[in-house]
């Protein structure tokens, strides 16, 4: 709940704590480091690079997109949280369901609601695209 002050709760007209759902299949995320050094400036936020369209682009050659479920959390993933490495991305591997598959994965015999693992450099985020 926001306290009942104006001044503690300019920034939101109606003084109103918002609710949102945790996961919201149409709505990709990622995390990103606020400001390095400050762990409560972890903060998930909309993920551009992903974003739901309605005619999704499609993924390049070998690719597949995974619906990411559950990610590891390293030593090196707190090391870029505290700000000791100038890299801001954290996360080197996860795992999900595939949502989508290029034509080219689907030789290799990956598909759609494949359950799977990768290793990547890329955010923790609520999708991953992986060759």
């Amino acid at each position: 709940m926001l306290a009942p002050s104006p001044a503690l709760n300019w920034h939101d007209p109606e003084g109103v704590l918002k609710v949102e759902p945790l996961f919201q299949e149409q709505r990709p995320l990622r995390l990103e480091v606020g400001i390095p050094g400050l762990l409560n400036t972890l903060a998930f936020s909309d993920d551009d690079d992903t974003k739901a369209e309605p005619t999704p682009p499609l993924l390049a050659k070998d690719m597949v997109e995974i619906g990411t479920r559950a990610y590891g959390l390293n030593f090196r993933d707190m090391i870029v949280a505290i700000g000791r490495l100038k890299e801001r991305v954290m996360g080197l591997e996860c795992s999900g369901v595939i949502t989508r598959v290029s034509p080219e994965a689907q030789d290799q015999s990956f598909h759609t609601g494949d359950r799977v693992m990768a290793l990547l450099l890329g955010p923790f985020a609520s999708r991953a695209q992986v060759s």
